[in-house]
């Protein structure tokens, strides 16, 4: 069973409101944009010191923010050099 989150709950969503769902997949090829070709990524620290200031620095400090953002570990630096589309959530 799939889930769908609302504000209020989670609640078990029935096989004909799943096909009335849209999900990312269904915006990208709406816009001919081929899914296999999309990384989107989702950046968590695993240090919860660092997760706790990262709003705060966000805000406080965007340029030291982006330049977090923007470093990666060699493995994923080269998953994203073959992608066509990179986004971040």
């Amino acid at each position: 069973m799939w889930l769908h989150h609302t504000i209020e709950s989670v609640k078990p969503v029935s096989r004909s409101e799943r096909s009335r769902i849209m999900n990312f997949n269904d915006l990208l090829t709406g816009k001919d944009i081929n899914p296999q070709d999309v990384i989107v990524m989702r950046r968590r620290p695993r240090e919860a010191p660092l997760r706790k200031v990262l709003p705060w620095l966000a805000a406080e400090r965007p340029d030291l923010f982006n330049a977090y953002q923007q470093t990666q570990r060699e493995t994923v630096e080269k998953t994203v050099l073959t992608a066509k589309y990179v986004d971040r959530i």
